[in-house]
């Protein structure tokens, strides 16, 4: 009895400091999607290389600054539908090897209507 008591206390602390101690910077947090939906500027299209430079502002999501850059494109994005000077709406994923890729995306209209949920 006196050891089945020791094991739910320890079991008991071990639960609490879980609950209380923060991950380690840099860890990932389960359930957390690494997804996020924003705007930008077709600057250019890649279409051999399947990818596309962007415009974009602030992706929180991802702590990165507004700035120019190149996004991969999943297979599913037909990239012959977009022009460059494009306003776009596209949806970010990170994927297992830390790159960020775009999984869909689509004009958005003179409103700048949004065209994603």
């Amino acid at each position: 009895m006196r050891t089945t008591n020791k094991l739910s206390q320890i079991i008991k602390a071990f639960a609490l400091i879980m609950a209380i101690v923060p991950p380690p910077v840099g860890a990932e947090v389960p359930n957390r999607k690494h997804i996020e939906i924003t705007k930008g500027k077709i600057v250019k299209i890649d279409e051999s290389g399947r990818r596309v430079k962007i415009a974009h502002g602030e992706l929180k999501q991802f702590n990165m600054q507004p700035m120019t850059m190149y996004f991969g494109v999943t297979g599913a994005t037909d990239l012959t539908a977009f022009r460059e000077d494009d306003e776009i709406q596209f949806e970010l994923k990170r994927g297992r090897d830390k790159t960020l890729r775009i999984m869909a995306m689509c004009t958005l209209d003179e409103a700048q209507t949004a065209c994603l949920n």
